[in-house]
């Protein structure tokens, strides 16, 4: 009896030991948990402001989606402002909130991605232009290397190589690799072209100036012998042809050596004898329509005689019939027979003066 009395004792004892125990196992357990809970929540805090972080970083970068220039520094500006998030992105690490961590980051490099995407598709139209440059500049080379071999240096080949040079410069740029060369040929082709034209030009000019100093010559034999008096009108002819022979002089003499050597034949008319004044006159309008017209001078005074030719003729007839009409009312009277005669005298003198007149427009008529 005492056996079974002490076992009940000591199987209390430990009951009690164990109930202290668990409930000190309890209580270090609350504990763990209740830090655990904290933890938790400092954690989720932590993925949210991580999340936040990255989102914002995701809304800076689809700012970037609808960039488009034309510029290729532009272009990359945006991408070093691009890979500059793309590298805060990166700067921050932990965890996120498992689903919208990862829908923001798939979100993120999805754009990331196709910023990239946009740039590559620029880069591939502008290498496509440049290519479409590149032929066209090419067809322009082919074109004045075609003016270059003609030999051809006059105002119509030089105003073509002008205008290449022109359109070359409103085409845009070629690719990298092409660019020096293509330009370089171009060029050379353009400055062959200048370089022998230039040639040609200043020996074109050193004839001019001998052709300029014959025409002097000519001029200075024609003014000595109509000072002189020793005018002969059967030499005319041939002055005016040793003159006509005489090729092309420089341009800002053209006018003044045309006016010396006319002025020059028409005193050698005006000194020459057996010839009257009308004749004199016809001949001096046939010497300058002759010299202008056949020179390729300016006609511009020739122009005014004829104007002025053509006028006189009309007043002159419109004052014939005038007359002719104002003789027909005159009677059969002495006075009036004398009336007649007079403005008959004045209708022969206005014929005659008609005359006259056609035959200098026939004159310069016949130079053309």
């Amino acid at each position: 009896m005492t056996f079974w009395l002490n076992t009940s004792i000591l199987v209390r004892g430990i009951r009690e030991e164990q109930d202290a125990l668990w409930a000190r196992l309890k209580a270090a357990f609350d504990v763990i948990y209740e830090k655990k809970r904290e933890l938790g929540k400092e954690n989720q805090t932590l993925l949210e402001d991580t999340y936040k972080a990255k989102n914002q970083i995701l809304e800076n970068l689809k700012g970037y989606l609808t960039f488009q220039s034309d510029s290729i520094n532009e272009w990359n500006a945006k991408s070093k402002e691009v890979i500059e998030i793309q590298e805060q992105w990166n700067s921050i690490k932990g965890a996120m909130p498992r689903e919208k961590g990862k829908d923001v980051s798939k979100d993120f490099w999805h754009s990331l991605k196709q910023f990239f995407k946009n740039k590559s598709e620029f880069f591939a139209k502008l290498e496509a232009k440049r290519e479409a440059n590149y032929k066209a500049k090419e067809e322009l080379c082919i074109a004045a290397d075609e003016i270059l071999a003609t030999g051809d240096h006059s105002a119509p080949n030089t105003n073509k190589i002008i205008e290449l040079q022109k359109k070359w410069k409103t085409i845009g740029h070629v690719p990298e690799k092409y660019k020096d060369t293509l330009y370089n040929k171009f060029k050379a082709t353009c400055d062959q072209y200048f370089d022998l034209k230039r040639n040609e030009t200043k020996a074109q000019d050193s004839e001019y100036d001998s052709n300029l100093a014959a025409k002097v010559a000519i001029c200075v034999e024609v003014e000595k012998a109509a000072a002189d008096g020793n005018s002969e009108l059967s030499k005319l002819s041939d002055y005016k042809k040793k003159f006509a022979a005489i090729g092309f002089v420089p341009r800002k003499n053209m006018q003044e050596i045309q006016s010396r050597f006319i002025k020059a034949i028409n005193e050698y008319v005006k000194s020459a004898s057996g010839i009257d004044k009308s004749e004199k006159d016809k001949l001096m309008l046939q010497n300058e329509a002759e010299v202008v017209l056949k020179s390729g001078g300016n006609s511009k005074n020739l122009d005014k005689q004829e104007n002025e030719i053509r006028r006189k003729m009309k007043t002159l007839e419109e004052e014939i019939t005038l007359t002719k009409n104002n003789i027909e009312f005159f009677g059969h009277s002495k006075n009036a027979e004398k009336l007649k005669e007079e403005y008959m005298k004045k209708v022969r003198k206005g014929e005659q003066e008609l005359k006259d007149l056609q035959d200098k427009l026939r004159l310069i008529n016949a130079a053309n």
